[in-house]
């Protein structure tokens, strides 16, 4: 890639990061593989990959460059390429290029010359576009202007190389593989994406309705500990007096100390980083505890890192410095030092949160410190101390 590629490339993701209100798009674009190649007209996607033209790219002014990544990232967001099943590939490009072309303009952004538009379909999900436009497809499919838009942007999985040329070689049987792995890729991106806008910000932004609706779905099986565990930790936090606010039954003869809101002083998080847990569940798990701060608002958080042995403990006060942490591990896994650390460190935590696949053996507690269990989907195990809450990280169940 060229320094001016480079160059316009930069300034299209830094416009899109700076719009609160595709806040969730930025961090799923984030997460995408990028290819330049001459092989396709305009741009493409074929799953978590997007495809670019760079002759037709730097064709573009800059607002149309934001565009274009935005309508790219949406068509993966909106999982029209794993979703389209046994429809009409043109049809269902129309039907999708509607949908996303409808929620840039309505958020502000300058659609390329030609994009489709028409306002019969402001603000419908994609399959409801679909089934009008094929009750009308008597008539020849409307057709994207050559000059600007993105026809045919949507490929099958397989239907393109890594250096973006059409493949023809590909057997049904792989391309149903390799859809099935497109989809749960794209799920987990969704999944991560929604969880890191969240703990840094009230909500995921302004999103289209059918995307929303699909992440509630995707995420309704997620770990119940907002409540469980905010419940559990708050009653071994006692609250504190101070003498900030009077207390009004007494006022104005006499100032006494009132008891302020319970403050949860610091937790210890122990992440199990052994081999026996996968890629994806990790991911969760580091999600979860980004949740845990802006959830339970702890004045800190010690992340220990644990396998066969402890290997790391770094403290962190916010999001930003968590997802600084690196993690290594990936061994075996033995819980005999953290439970030997936790057993000499009695009264530095208020609760030690594990968040683990409960894959090793069990020993005997040290302490009285409030222990609780967040087990991934290994819903049999027990635990002979502790609280246990069960959660599963399998996408879309």
């Amino acid at each position: 890639m060229n320094n001016e590629l480079q160059l316009a490339v930069d300034k299209a993701k830094i416009a899109i990061m700076r719009d609160d209100q595709v806040v969730f798009f930025t961090l799923v674009l984030l997460q995408l593989n990028q290819k330049f190649t001459e092989a396709i007209e305009t741009a493409a996607v074929d799953g978590v990959n997007i495809h670019i033209n760079p002759t037709f790219f730097m064709g573009l002014t800059h607002e149309e460059q934001v565009f274009l990544y935005l309508h790219e990232v949406m068509h993966i967001t909106l999982r029209h390429i794993t979703r389209r099943g046994q429809r009409d590939p043109q049809l269902w490009n129309i039907a999708a290029d509607y949908v996303i072309n409808w929620y840039l303009q309505e958020n502000g952004y300058r659609l390329i010359k030609g994009a489709l538009v028409d306002s019969r379909f402001n603000g419908m999900p994609t399959d409801q576009v679909y089934k009008i436009l094929l009750e009308e497809n008597n008539s020849p499919c409307p057709q994207p202007d050559k000059d600007g838009a993105l026809p045919g942007d949507i490929q099958s999985p397989g239907e393109l190389s890594e250096d973006g040329q059409n493949k023809q070689d590909v057997s049904e049987a792989g391309i149903q593989k390799l859809a099935d792995q497109i989809s749960q890729s794209i799920d987990e991106i969704l999944v991560q994406a929604a969880i890191q806008a969240e703990a840094s910000k009230d909500d995921i932004g302004n999103i289209p309705q059918e995307l929303r609706i699909y992440l509630q779905k995707l995420r309704s099986t997620r770990i119940p500990w907002e409540q469980v565990l905010r419940r559990y930790i708050t009653k071994t936090v006692k609250g504190k007096r101070n003498f900030n606010k009077p207390n009004r039954r007494y006022f104005p003869k006499i100032y006494l100390p009132t008891r302020s809101e319970k403050v949860i002083e610091k937790l210890l998080v122990a992440v199990d980083i052994s081999g026996s847990v996968s890629h994806y569940q990790f991911e969760i798990f580091i999600a979860e505890v980004a949740r845990m701060i802006k959830t339970l608002k702890p004045k800190g958080i010690d992340v220990l890192q644990f396998d066969t042995g402890i290997k790391s403990i770094t403290e962190v006060s916010d999001v930003r410095e968590l997802y600084e942490v690196q993690f290594r591990g990936r061994g075996g896994t033995n819980i005999d030092e953290l439970v030997n650390y936790v057993g000499n460190h009695k009264g530095n935590y208020h609760a030690v949160i594990t968040i683990t696949d409960g894959r090793f053996r069990m020993v005997d507690r040290q302490g009285k410190t409030p222990w609780i269990w967040l087990i991934n989907d290994n819903p049999d195990r027990d635990m002979d101390w502790g609280k246990v809450i069960h959660f599963s990280t399998e996408a879309g169940t």
